[in-house]
C-alpha cells in the first residue's frame, strides 16, 4: 500500500507539538534550519536554446543543458517549517559554490505555509503543495499551486546502501522589484539512487514550467534524514557577500548535524536561528523566550563583555575564552562559546556532562573536507609532523604538505595552532 510521506510527517509534527505554523507576525529573517526533510529528485538534459530562453539574459545555461524537478517535506525545523515544495531548476553557469555544484536557476517553485510568505519576493514561485507517495519499491511526488497537479515525478527504487551525502548550492531566482537574487542553501541527507520512470509536465504550455519539457532523464534519487539551511538572499552581482552566506548557511548546517546546541542572536539579543539541540538545552542556564536569549541575571555584565569582545572581532574564535553559564541543578555550568558572524554572533553552547559530538574526521567532512583532507587534517592538527603523518597515512610528505593549503582555505584558519585548536574541540566537545 502506497504511504503519503509528507502528508503523514507534517501531520505527526504539528499533532507531537514539535512543529508549529508561524504567523506573519512570526516569520523570522533568514537563516531557516530544516530538520526531517525528504526529497524526491529526477535530473534531467534539457534543449539548450529552449531552456535558455527561459532564464534571464544576465545568466548563461550549462553547455550540457542539465537541471531537474523536485517535490519535498520539511516537517520539523526553525523558522518557516512545517511545509512542503515542488520546484524546477536549469544550471547555470559561473555561481559554482564551494564543492563545485552549479548554481540553479529557479524556473518555478510551489511552496505551503510559512514558506510561500517569507520567499515571496521570488517572483518565480506561488503558494501551493507537494506531496510524496511510497511504496516499497516505487515513489511518487506529485506538486503544484494550490488545488492543481502542474508535475507529478516517479522513480523506481534500487537496491544499494543509501550514502550519506553533504553539499551546497546557489538558488538564482527572478525577484519581483527587478533583478535577480542569490540564495545559498546548505544540505545533507541519505541518498538513496533510484530509476527515473517518468516526468509528467502538466502546467499550462504558456507558463516557464509547461516549456521545460525534458530530451531525457539522466538520473534520480529519493533523499531522506535531511538536514537544510536556507540562507540570507543577496544580490546576484555581490559575490562576496553571497560567498559570505553560504559560509554560514553551512556552518549551521554542520552544527545541526553534529547536534550541537546553537543560537544565533543579534546584538541586543534577538534570535536569528535556534536548533533542536538548544531547544532540548533551554531553560536552565539560559532561555529562549519571546523570540530573545537570556542568561542569568548575575553573569549579565559577563556576558555583555565577552558579546562586546566577540563582536569587536579581534583574534581568531577558536582561541576566545569560553563563558560559564550557571544552572540551578547542576554544580556545572553549561559551556558557551561566541562566534561572530556577520552583524551577529553564533552562540555555541555544551553540556560538559552531555554526550561527545562526532568523531572529528567525519565532523571535518561535514565542514567541506573531502576525505583524505580530513585524514590529513586530523593528524596534523593532533601534533604530527608532515613526515610523521605522511607515513602514517601512506602517502608522499609532499602531499601531505600540498593538501595543508586547501584545508586552511575551506576551513577558514591560517595556521596550525587554529586547527590544532579546532580538532581537540570536534573530539572534546564538538565545537
Amino acid at each position: 500500500m502506497i504511504e503519503k510521506t509528507s502528508d503523514e510527517a507534517l501531520r505527526k509534527a504539528l499533532s507531537m507539538g514539535h512543529a508549529r505554523v508561524p504567523s506573519v507576525e512570526t516569520i523570522p529573517p533568514p537563516p531557516y534550519q530544516l530538520r526531517g526533510c525528504s526529497f524526491l529528485m529526477v535530473g534531467a538534459e534539457f534543449d539548450r536554446s529552449a531552456v535558455s530562453r527561459l532564464v534571464p539574459s544576465e545568466l548563461e545555461v550549462v553547455d550540457e543543458a542539465t537541471g531537474g524537478f523536485y517535490v519535498y517535506s520539511a516537517p520539523l525545523g526553525w523558522g518557516v517549517a512545517p511545509y512542503t515544495a515542488t520546484l524546477a531548476w536549469i544550471d547555470i553557469k559561473g555561481h559554482d559554490s564551494a564543492d563545485g555544484s552549479h548554481g540553479r536557476y529557479m524556473v518555478f517553485g510551489a511552496y505551503s505555509g510559512a514558506a510561500y510568505r517569507a520567499f515571496k519576493y521570488n517572483a518565480s514561485i506561488v503558494e501551493g503543495y507537494a506531496r510524496i507517495d511510497e511504496s516499497p519499491d516505487f515513489v511518487e511526488g506529485i506538486g503544484g499551486p494550490s488545488g492543481k497537479t502542474y508535475l507529478r515525478i516517479g522513480v523506481r527504487k534500487t537496491e544499494g546502501v543509501p550514502v550519506a551525502a553533504a553539499g551546497t548550492h546557489y538558488y538564482l531566482a527572478p525577484i519581483h522589484a527587478g533583478g535577480i537574487c542569490s540564495v545559498p542553501v546548505a544540505f545533507s541527507y541519505d541518498f538513496n539512487a533510484a530509476q527515473p520512470e517518468y516526468v509528467d509536465l502538466v502546467a499550462p504550455v504558456q507558463t516557464p514550467l509547461g516549456q521545460l519539457q525534458p530530451k531525457r532523464l539522466t538520473w534520480a534519487g529519493w533523499l531522506t534524514n535531511g538536514v537544510i539551511t536556507i540562507g540570507q538572499q543577496s544580490p546576484m552581482i555581490d559575490l562576496q557577500g553571497a560567498a559570505s552566506t553560504m559560509s554560514g548557511a553551512r556552518y549551521l548546517n554542520f552544527l545541526t548535524q553534529i547536534e550541537k546546541a546553537a543560537i544565533a542572536i543579534r546584538p541586543d539579543d534577538g534570535i536569528l536561528f535556534q536548533n533542536a539541540a538548544a531547544e532540548r538545552l533551554a531553560g536552565d542556564g539560559f532561555w529562549l523566550d519571546n523570540g530573545r536569549f537570556s542568561v542569568a541575571g548575575k553573569i549579565a555584565s559577563a556576558w555583555s563583555a565577552a558579546k562586546l569582545e566577540a563582536l569587536s572581532g579581534k583574534g581568531s574564535w577558536w582561541d576566545r575564552k569560553p563563558i560559564g553559564l550557571p544552572r540551578r541543578g547542576s554544580i556545572t555550568p553549561l559551556i558557551a562559546q561566541l562566534v561572530p558572524s556577520q552583524d551577529s554572533l553564533i552562540v555555541l553552547v555544551t553540556d560538559p556532562g552531555g554526550r561527545v559530538g562526532r568523531e572529528p574526521i567525519e565532523a571535518l567532512q561535514i565542514l567541506g573536507l573531502t576525505p583524505a583532507e580530513a585524514r590529513i587534517g586530523v593528524l596534523i592538527g593532533a601534533g604530527l609532523e608532515a613526515q610523521a603523518a605522511a607515513d602514517r597515512l601512506q602517502v608522499s610528505v609532499s602531499t601531505v604538505r600540498s593538501t595543508m593549503r586547501p584545508i586552511y582555505q575551506k576551513l577558514g584558519i591560517t595556521k596550525q595552532s587554529e586547527l590544532s585548536n579546532l580538532v581537540a574541540r570536534l573530539t572534546s566537545v564538538g565545537v
